[in-house]
């Protein structure tokens, strides 16, 4: 996707997420805590060997107000490893968008991620995360991690944004 086309994405969901009640509490902290939380899920994914047992694609384009659409998602993508890192980048375009922070290019071109060790990838991007609570501009550099990890493809983002348009309110969460 374009700067462009992520952009719109993210205040489209942004919009979203207003409508189903996430920012009545609107702690920054609290945010970044939860996309912690979100790759640790993709941790705990991949500790499981929980893997995407579809193509995704055709999710993208799937009516997600049919309930076999919502069925056969929470049967072959739900908690996947692909799925938890598109939980991840959807909590951080959220916040990304609530901050406004696309004036710079997002550039991914430099990014190198220098071991293969899941964990260490993991640990390194939740080092980024924390840093960000004091420097927004490390939001930035998140996005650009996730973006590029092997795990990550837009198609899961996508069909999990489609997939949230079906739950209730707050996801029936607390915050």
């Amino acid at each position: 996707m374009t700067n462009e086309q992520i952009k719109a994405f993210a205040l489209e969901h942004h919009a979203e997420m207003q409508e189903k009640g996430f920012w009545k509490n609107k702690d920054l902290n609290t945010k970044i805590a939860l996309i912690i939380g979100e790759v640790y899920e993709c941790l705990e994914a991949h500790h499981k060997g929980e893997i995407c047992r579809t193509q995704i694609a055709k999710f993208v384009d799937a009516n997600f107000e049919q309930a076999l659409i919502v069925g056969m998602f929470e049967k072959s993508v739900k908690d996947t490893v692909p799925d938890e890192a598109a939980d991840a980048m959807l909590r951080l375009l959220d916040l990304m968008a609530f901050l406004n922070m696309f004036d710079f290019p997002i550039d991914t071109q430099g990014l190198k991620i220098t071991t293969d060790n899941f964990s260490k990838r993991i640990l390194a991007l939740n080092e980024i995360l924390l840093n960000s609570v004091e420097n927004r501009k490390n939001l930035y550099l998140a996005f650009s991690f996730i973006e590029t990890m092997d795990i990550f493809d837009w198609h899961h983002v996508i069909a999990k944004r489609k997939y949230n348009a079906t739950r209730p309110f707050m996801f029936g969460k607390k915050y």
